[in-house]
Parts: structure tokens; C-alpha cells; sequence
């Protein structure tokens, strides 16, 4: 890959795609046989590999460079080992590996395989022992004394052996014999040949194996100990023998035996955090204690071997270790076993007595509640056993949400928490938030998850009056300094101030149409009224919708000082130096500006960061979602109408701004919930910082039509145009109106103006040649694609069929599907169009004023588009009406486009004057109203 692009080469990508071809469905195990070759005391391994017949793997070191690489290796002219469809056993995988190792360090080393023989491996050392361990479950061929033989892994058996015990006038004689011949393999004799078997041999028969003279089959071996010897015979050898072996005993031994039933005792006591045993075994008037070594004991007392071997496995199976005079036990997890089960089995087989201290470690059930409280940005929360506070918070959930069976409290006792698997979610969700350096309390933003699970598992956990306040996000004494809003709008305003009050951030989703700006205005607003001397907002916007901000900061909070920073660089400097020198309460910016002007950002900490439209980060990797989480803000809020909740990618950029770390990182938080996996888990994540109505959740409260403006600003290229017609039409309507009048000039006027508003429209309506954008179409290309999202259909409406062809042919490149009707469609093409689109077959239908401002049932839409401003309200009326009639079951949503600082806003503040005076002003040709005067027709002009 070349380092400096990151660019991958055809080699490279070759590897890749092996790599995705090796995750794809595997094929059957190819056979693959190992060959042990055993002579005297060496010992070899080749493979044999291939179907049918397996052939000889000849340069083994090769073989095993490609099953690691995942690479074809040629094995025979007949078959060659491919893993794209070849698969290799676990068991068998594990040799190659270790094979593999070996012969890398012996190549390191400078002792490669020969060049005359690579396909035989010598196993020497402590490699002999390691690929046997391999072999135990692989089938294998075994070659011995010229001969071969398959042998289906390596079980573990018991030594071929037979003892006799006897006795003479110098002692105990201990004579044995093999029953089948028996070579060791291995130097610590965990691996032997018996017969022409290879064989694995336990613990106890290794060590045999080792002590004993290796003889031919039926040759007798003896072993004379002295008096002196003796009790350690019948105290230690001879009931180690009887654990594996049989033993004989003579008439002459055992007519000296002293034989009395065995009765143990078991005495257990608490020492440190551990267990201590004490063990004794009664033999009629005589005790023996194992963990003493020596004794006053008869020389020949015969001990119950099986007896005392059932107890102390016992012990030993619980984890019991000997030491001097006792058995002792550390490990809390077998502590804990001992306690709940092996007392119990203990006391089956022996008498046990427990002492005080012991007692006390008996495990209870545990009586767990909690308490849950925010404080100063933190929460805490404080678990209790009964009545005691549970000072090892964190241990003791950690317990919790691993599903242990018990926990141990640092004084040595022990619950039980087999019946607590309801605080698992709550323990696990607490602990992934804990961080080393904050202790034991989180940060405030994971409260509500939490008391989320409490809710839902119904755990006997309290939160205080002021924790559930701040829990329920509402400021109930917070006031809008905004006039007029809903109540669904003034919980909204409530929430985002609950969230600033809290220090957190937080998404407002409400479906388009529902007044997300004006919810937020009126956070702002009251953030600046309360706390006056703290620093501006910052939005984020769009271009194209920069200056519709600033009209409805104008329209719902006049008194604020509210700055736009664009322009070129130079001035946006100065902009932003005076906004914040001059105690501005609203910085506004577009996304492309905030990319490249991040430095003058980086050193202001704003009140508010408010990203509109948010779904601009919704990419995390791309330069604008970097820009804005490099952002310092109080509080930080994400404006969007485009429900995230099957595009968790997106859902996390949009967290991962409003509140930083809260669901992690991307990785671990896609691995958790892609695919909608856990998605309940993830909807009580976010619900309490993700506020979103749809209109159907506040129907009631809502008018049947909805009304609201939108307001763009033209860009550089096109206000030069508007600039030129307007300079050019303003001269000519001076000299018509003083040369002949209004009225006789109505005509050339009328003209003149429309040329104005198609150049508010597109540029291209008058000029064809021109090559830049329209700012009212780039509004909305940005309205549109969230109307979409959220199920809307929508009617837009403009008197200029030039324009909704450009419209089309824009709708057509971003592949939204569209109808369209204007002034040339037959009349039964129309009713058909209407009836398709009712249908619900289109989001959007392009329609002429002259063409469907009457006559048209399309109640299939709950949203009116008015691109252009309409001169008479009452046809603007009528066209409202093909949506808003009999038989629409949803609420319509009425938007106007405007251009600021152009005619299409006079007429509109105009329009409102003297709305009359403009009924019969519709299309160009039509007869200019009477009591127009001349002044209103120039205010058409000065702008």
C-alpha cells in the first residue's frame, strides 16, 4: 500500500479479497493424517494430506507456510490442498501450529530440515510431549518394528501392573510384575508404549512408570523395605498403590495386620479469608492425622486406603491444598462451593465440626435496594444490604452484573446472588460508564438510562424530589419568552431548558412543521433574558436557510441582536469580532463557512450550539461532522425532522455532538445495535435526549392548515443579475410613469415586475445561457428530502411553468420522483394524474397556478409548496384548497418561499397592507388594481 495516499496495490487487494473469501461458508475438513515413527528411542512425525490415497506432504515447512497463509499448496500431481473450499480440523489445526513454530526457530537457529528429507520432523524434548498432547484426539498411523497401524487418538489408561505384598523376618517385601511390555516415550513418562500401543498415562502412573524397573513382560521386580520402613509402607505406599493398582496381600502379612473400621473426623475453622481442615482418621484406638507426618502408629495397621482417598479427594476437588497439620482453602470461588455444597457432602462421609468463625461465613440471601441522586452535574448511585450501606459499590456490582453466584463483603461473608439477576442490566449499564478517574459517581447525562432499567425491572430503587424533577426534563417554572406557541411547543422550549439547566445537550426531532425554530428561539431567548451577561448562541444552518433564521429570530424574538457571519474571509472576521465585542446574543453561520473558519471558533465557548438541519453530520467521518464537534458550547442541540432510528450510524454523529461519549465509540456502538440489534436497549438509551412529536401526537392542538414562510438570500451570482434588472427597470418605470402615467403604463409595469420575480425564482427564466444557482431552489432541494423522509406528499405550486420544469429536472438528478401539470395537459390526463398521485404513487406533484388552482381533488397531500409568491390571496386560497378539503384526514402544512431584499418580500409586506388592492393583480395581462398608487408601484422597485 502506498504509505503517503493510502492507496492499496493490486497485491494488496488480492489479500483482501482472499481475506473476505475466507469468511465466507467453509467446505468440508480436508484429510489430513500425521505418521508417528517410533524406533528405540527416537521418534519422528510426517503427514500424509489428499483424498483416497493421502500422499506425503515432502517439503513440510512450505505445507505449513500456506494452511497459515491460507495460500494453495501443491501436494501431488493429483490433488492440491486449496482453502478457499478446504477446511482444516481444530485438533489437527493445532499441530500445524506447532509444527510450524518448531521449524521457524530451528530455521532461525540455523538448523533447518535437510534438503535431502523435509517431510520427516524429529521430536525431541519437550516438543516430543507437546505434539503428542496434539495427537490425543487426531486420528494417526503408528509405524513400530517395520510395521504399521492406525490408531484413532491417545487414551489414557492404567499401567499393565500386579503387585504382591508379603512379609519375612527383615519386613515387608513388595514384589510387582508387567503384565504387557512398556517403554516410556517421554522422559517424564506421561506417554508410554504398551504393547504396540501408544498410550497416556495419569499423574500417579507417570510416576510409577518412572520409579519402576522397566522389564520384560512376566519378568518380577521386588522392593524389601526394613522395619523401620515399615509404617511408611502401610501408612503412605501402600494406599497410594491401591488408588490405581491391585494389590495382593499375602497370608503371612496379612495374618499380622491390625484391621479396625475407619471413622474420620473433619474439623473446619476460618483462618485470614480462608478455610483451614483439619483432618483425623480413628482406627480403633488409634489416629492417624494425614498432614502430620510420622505418628505413634502400629507398624502394621492396615488404613481403609479407598476410605480415606474418598475424603480427601473430596476436599481435594473443592481446592483444598496440604500443609502442615491441615488443609487450607483461599480461593473465594471455591470457598463459596465449599460452603453451599461440599460441607454439605462432606458431612455425608464423615463427622464435621464447625467453629464459631466458620459459621459466620455461611452465605445469606441479601436484602439489595438502592437510592439514585443527581448532584452538581454527577450521579450517584448508593446500594444497601438490609439496613447497612453497601460501601463497595463497585466491587459488588461488578458481581452483579457478571451473573455471579455469590458476592463476598471484605469482613469474610457471603450472599448468595443466584436469585438477584434483576439488577444485572442496571449493574452492567453503571459500570460501562464508570471511569478510573471520576470514581465512583457518572456523569449527570447517564441518569435517565439508568432510572430507565430501575423503571422497567421495577428494582426497589429512590430517587429524591430533585433528582426526579431534573429526570423528568421538564422546568415546570421556566416561562416562553415567546408569545403564542402550543403546548406541545412549550413543552419543547421546557425540555431544551431542563437539558441547558443539566449541562446537556440533546436532539429535537419534531416531524417538519411543528415548529422546531420556534422551540428553539425561545430557549435561546430565555437564556439570554435569565442569565443576560453569558455568551451569544451559535446556529449552524444551511446556506440557503441562513437569512429564513434571522427572519424568524425578527418574527419571534425582535429584541435580540442577532449577526450573520458571511461573506468573504476578511469579513467574516471583522463580522464575528464585532458580534462578540459588541455583546451579540446570535451568531449565525452556515456548515461550508464553519469548515473553514473553525480556527476563529475554537477559542469561544457559545451558550447554545445549535446545528439546524442536522442531518448534515450525519456522515461522523466527513469534515463537517470533525467541524462541529469542535465546537464549545454549554449546551449543544441538533435540529433535524428526519426520524435516525434505522440508521444508527447517523443516530451516533448526532450523540456523538450533543452529547460526546455518551454511547461510546462508533465501533463498539455499531457492533452493539447495526441491524437493529438491541434496539429497545437503544430506544431507553436516547429517548431522554431525543424529543420527538409526529403531528398525529398533537393533532388537537393544531389548526387544519398550517402556515409559516420561508426565507432565502441570493448568492453572488444571481443578486448580480437581480441587481442589473432591477437598476434597468427602476429607470425605465420612472421614465413610463412620468412620461404616461400609471395607468396607461400598466402594462410595461406589469412586465417589469415579473421580470423580478422570475430572476427571485432562477435567473434562467430570463436569462437562458445562466450557468449559477438559484437560492430559492436550493431551499427547497433542502425542505424537500426531510418532507420525504417523514412520509409527507407534497403540492408545489408556481405561476411559471419554466420554473417547475426546472424544478423537475432537478427532482429527476436527485431521483425524487415527480408529477406534473400545467396549462397544456388535456383535461383527462389531469384527473388521471390526480387520481394517481392520491394513490399515493408520487411525493410530489409540480403544478401551474393557471392549471390547478381550481378543479382539482388532491387530498392525497398534507403539504403546499408556494415557490413563488402569489399576488391574489384569494387564488393562493383556492390552490391551498386542493389539499385542505373535504376528505383530508391530516393536517396541511402551507409554505411560502421568499427571496429577502428583492421585490417577492415588498409584495409579500405590501400584500399584507393592503391585501385588497392585490386581489386582481395575478398574471401578467390582467388589469393593474385602480387605488394602486404610484408610490406603491416605485416601493416595488427600491429593493
Amino acid at each position: 500500500m502506498n504509505p503517503a495516499k493510502g492507496v492499496a496495490s493490486d497485491r494488496d487487494k488480492r489479500l483482501l479479497m482472499d481475506a473476505a473469501q475466507g469468511v465466507l461458508p467453509e467446505g468440508a475438513a480436508v484429510s489430513i493424517r500425521p505418521l508417528l515413527r517410533l524406533d528405540g528411542d527416537s521418534l519422528s512425525v510426517s503427514l500424509r494430506v489428499g483424498e483416497g490415497r493421502p500422499s506425503y506432504i515432502r517439503d513440510l515447512p512450505g505445507f505449513l507456510r500456506a494452511v497459515e497463509r491460507r495460500e494453495a499448496f501443491p501436494v501431488s500431481k493429483g490433488f492440491t490442498y486449496t482453502p478457499a473450499w478446504m477446511t482444516v480440523d481444530p485438533d489437527m489445526k493445532r499441530l500445524l501450529r506447532l509444527l510450524m513454530v518448531h521449524l521457524e526457530s530451528a530455521e532461525a537457529a540455523g538448523q533447518p530440515l535437510p534438503a535431502a528429507n523435509r517431510r520427516d520432523v524429529a521430536l525431541m524434548g519437550a516438543l516430543r510431549g507437546m505434539v503428542l498432547d496434539c495427537l490425543n484426539g487426531v486420528e494417526f498411523t503408528l509405524a513400530l518394528d517395520g510395521g504399521k497401524h492406525l490408531q484413532d487418538g491417545i487414551e489414557e489408561t492404567a499401567l499393565p501392573l500386579l503387585f504382591r505384598a508379603g512379609y519375612d523376618i527383615r519386613g515387608v517385601v513388595l514384589r510387582g510384575s508387567w503384565q504387557e511390555n512398556v517403554a516410556r516415550v517421554t522422559s517424564d513418562g506421561r506417554y508410554a508404549l504398551v504393547g504396540s500401543r501408544l498410550v497416556a498415562l495419569g499423574a500417579q502412573d507417570s510416576a510409577l512408570l518412572r520409579a519402576l524397573p522397566q522389564l520384560p513382560a512376566g519378568e518380577e521386580f521386588e522392593f524389601r523395605f526394613t522395619r523401620d520402613e515399615t509404617p511408611r509402607v502401610f501408612a503412605e505406599l501402600l494406599p497410594w498403590l491401591t488408588r490405581s493398582q491391585p494389590v495382593v496381600m499375602e497370608e503371612a502379612l496379612s495374618e499380622r495386620l491390625l484391621r479396625y473400621p475407619l471413622k474420620s473426623r473433619v474439623y473446619l475453622d476460618r483462618e485470614g479469608d480462608g478455610i483451614a481442615a483439619k483432618v483425623l482418621f480413628d482406627y480403633g484406638p488409634y489416629t492417624a492425622d494425614p498432614f502430620t507426618p510420622g505418628g505413634e502408629l502400629p507398624a502394621y495397621l492396615f488404613r481403609d486406603a479407598p476410605g480415606e482417598r474418598e475424603l480427601m479427594d473430596l476436599l481435594g476437588q473443592y481446592g483444598f491444598r496440604a500443609r502442615t497439620g491441615r488443609a487450607d482453602l483461599q480461593d473465594p470461588n471455591l470457598i463459596f462451593a465449599f460452603l453451599t455444597d461440599g460441607v454439605a457432602r462432606l458431612d455425608g462421609i464423615s463427622q464435621v465440626f464447625l467453629s464459631h468463625g466458620f459459621r459466620l461465613l455461611t452465605p445469606r440471601a441479601p436484602r439489595l435496594s438502592g437510592f439514585l441522586r443527581m448532584k452538581e452535574g454527577r450521579v450517584s448511585l448508593e446500594m444497601y444490604d438490609g439496613d447497612e450501606q453497601a460501601d463497595e459499590l463497585l466491587p459488588l456490582l461488578q458481581a452483579l452484573s457478571k451473573g455471579r453466584k455469590y458476592y463476598r463483603y471484605r469482613n469474610g461473608a457471603f450472599i448468595t446472588l443466584t436469585g438477584e439477576g434483576a439488577w444485572q442490566g442496571l449493574a452492567r449499564a453503571y459500570l460501562e460508564s464508570v471511569r478510573e478517574e471520576d470514581g465512583r459517581d457518572l456523569p449527570a447525562m447517564r441518569a435517565f438510562y439508568l432510572h430507565a432499567l430501575i423503571e422497567k425491572t421495577g428494582l426497589p430503587v429512590q430517587v429524591d424530589e430533585e433528582t426526579g424533577q431534573a429526570l423528568r426534563l421538564d422546568s415546570e417554572q421556566a416561562q416562553s419568552p415567546v408569545e403564542g406557541l402550543y403546548e406541545y411547543q412549550k413543552r419543547g422550549f421546557r425540555w431544551i431548558e431542563s437539558l441547558d439547566r443539566l449541562g446537556l445537550g440533546g436532539i429535537l426531532a419534531d416531524e417538519m412543521g411543528l415548529g422546531k425554530t420556534a422551540q428553539t428561539i425561545a430557549a435561546i431567548a430565555f437564556a439570554a433574558k435569565e442569565r443576560p451577561a453569558t455568551p451569544p448562541s451559535l446556529i449552524v444552518s444551511p446556506t440557503t436557510l441562513l437569512f429564513n433564521w434571522v427572519a424568524e429570530f425578527q418574527r419571534f424574538a425582535p429584541g435580540m441582536d442577532v449577526r450573520v457571519i458571511h461573506g468573504g474571509r476578511a469579513v467574516r472576521e471583522r463580522l464575528l469580532a464585532q458580534a462578540m465585542a459588541g455583546g451579540a446574543d446570535v451568531v449565525i453561520t452556515s456548515y461550508p463557512l464553519l469548515r473553514q473558519d473553525l480556527a476563529m471558533y475554537r477559542d469561544i465557548k457559545f451558550r447554545y450550539a445549535v446545528l439546524d438541519e442536522a442531518q448534515n453530520i450525519k456522515n461522523f467521518t466527513s469534515q463537517t461532522a470533525h467541524a462541529v464537534k469542535r465546537l464549545s458550547a454549554r449546551t449543544r442541540l441538533a435540529l433535524t425532522g428526519t426520524p435516525m432510528e434505522n440508521n444508527v450510524s447517523e443516530l451516533w454523529s448526532l450523540f456523538d455532538y450533543v452529547l460526546p461519549g455518551y454511547l461510546g465509540s462508533a465501533r463498539d456502538f455499531l457492533r452493539r445495535y447495526e441491524d437493529g440489534r438491541a434496539s429497545d436497549e437503544l430506544r431507553m438509551r436516547i429517548r431522554p435526549f431525543m424529543l420527538r412529536r409526529v403531528k398525529s401526537d398533537v393533532m388537537q392542538e393544531l389548526p387544519d392548515k398550517l402556515e409559516d414562510t420561508m426565507y432565502c438570500e441570493m448568492d453572488a451570482d444571481q443578486r448580480r443579475v437581480y441587481r442589473a434588472a432591477l437598476l434597468k427597470s427602476r429607470a425605465h418605470v420612472h421614465e413610463l410613469l412620468e412620461k404616461k402615467g400609471l395607468d396607461a403604463s400598466r402594462v410595461e409595469v406589469l412586465a417589469a415586475i415579473t421580470q423580478l420575480r422570475q430572476i427571485c425564482c432562477h435567473p434562467r427564466l430570463v436569462l437562458q445561457d445562466y450557468g449559477g444557482e438559484s437560492a430559492k431552489l436550493e431551499m427547497l432541494m433542502e425542505v424537500l428530502p426531510e418532507a420525504i423522509a417523514e412520509g409527507r406528499r407534497m403540492l408545489v405550486f408556481s405561476q411559471f411553468t419554466t420554473m417547475l420544469r426546472i424544478i423537475r429536472e432537478r427532482l429527476d438528478r436527485a431521483g425524487i420522483s415527480s408529477l406534473y401539470l400545467d396549462g397544456e395537459t388535456p383535461a383527462q390526463e389531469r384527473l388521471e394524474l390526480a387520481e394517481k398521485f392520491n394513490r399515493g404513487t408520487d411525493p410530489v406533484f409540480l403544478v401551474s397556478l393557471k392549471a390547478g388552482g381550481t378543479g382539482l381533488n388532491l387530498t392525497g397531500a398534507d403539504m403546499v409548496i408556494h415557490f413563488d409568491p402569489w399576488w391574489n390571496p384569494t387564488a393562493e386560497d383556492q390552490a391551498n384548497d386542493r389539499a385542505h378539503r373535504l376528505g383530508q384526514e391530516k393536517a396541511v402544512q402551507i409554505l411560502h418561499l421568499v427571496t429577502l431584499r428583492s421585490i417577492e418580500e415588498a409584495v409579500v409586506e405590501m400584500g399584507r397592507r393592503k391585501r385588497r388592492l392585490f386581489d386582481r393583480l395575478i398574471t401578467p395581462g390582467e388589469k393593474m388594481p385602480q387605488k394602486l398608487s404610484r408610490e406603491d408601484v416605485l416601493n416595488l422597485f427600491a429593493r
